[in-house]
């Protein structure tokens, strides 16, 4: 429902709570300049482009202009649910931003500040339906977790792997090399030179899930040897199309492994 739209009968405007899908969707560069502005784990972090300082600054002024001068009940939420986006009262400044309901258990919301990527839990009477008018801009603060890297023993991430990644990147500009182009974003994060993955790792605060890929073979490949075709994310290639299932499923040949897929062979005649 759109906002502003009356109800025939009524004279009060009628405001819906949307959904996170209703947001625009962050595009980074494949390399930025970052700031690691909320952290859970090296496997769960959250990151600033450097240079939307300015737009952050604009868009927390306008949202305090529009939600400090509102009477208690107007925009007032009477239901949410997990996934829906709300402008929520931050408890440690009483100041308003943008936020998504993670977990709502008897009343009691937990909520993710979508521009920072802090996480609070709080009542249902501190939050309000977010404008139209603030669904324009994506979320400033992307999710990310480091590239070939995990925990060095089981699945959780120790509060020592916590600690080092913190003191690491704590109010520091680093460099971000984004691997993929979905949320989680897997990056690489660098400082001065210094991998904050190999750290991690060096310190046997994480283990890497690297393995070591052996170059192709110039001419013809050994009888029954099949070597996966190295690709990274980010590069464009010249590839033909092989197989087709459907628009989501599909095989591809890269063009310059032509003259070595000439040269093998793949199937026997008597």
């Amino acid at each position: 429902m759109k906002e502003g739209l009356a109800i025939r009968g009524t004279s009060k405007p009628v405001v819906a709570v949307k959904s996170y899908a209703a947001l625009g969707k962050v595009k980074p560069a494949e390399k930025e300049k970052v700031y690691v502005s909320a952290m859970e784990s090296p496997g769960c972090f959250f990151c600033l482009v450097s240079g939307t300082e300015e737009k952050l600054m604009a868009l927390m002024s306008e949202i305090s202009s529009t939600y400090d001068s509102l009477a208690n009940e107007e925009l007032a939420v009477s239901a949410i649910s997990v996934g829906d986006v709300c402008c929520a009262q931050f408890s440690e400044d009483n100041l308003w931003y943008r936020a998504v309901v993670e977990d709502n258990t008897n009343g009691a919301l937990t909520v993710r500040f979508i521009d920072y990527g802090n996480t609070e839990t709080l009542p249902i009477s501190r939050t309000k339906i977010l404008k139209d008018a603030f669904f324009a801009e994506p979320p400033l603060a992307v999710k990310c977790s480091l590239l070939g890297i995990k925990p060095a023993v089981g699945e959780n991430w120790p509060d020592e792997s916590c600690i080092l990644f913190e003191e690491l990147t704590a109010e520091k500009e680093l460099n971000a090399k984004f691997s993929s182009f979905t949320e989680p974003f897997e990056i690489q994060l660098n400082e001065s030179g210094m991998d904050i993955g190999e750290e991690l790792v060096k310190a046997k605060l994480a283990a890497s899930t690297k393995t070591a890929v052996e170059p192709i073979a110039q001419g013809k490949p050994a009888s029954g040897h099949y070597t996966n075709p190295v690709v990274e994310c980010g590069k464009i290639y010249d590839v033909v199309m092989t197989h087709l299932s459907s628009p989501g499923k599909f095989f591809c040949q890269l063009v310059d492994m032509k003259e070595q897929l000439d040269g093998s062979k793949c199937f026997q005649t008597s």
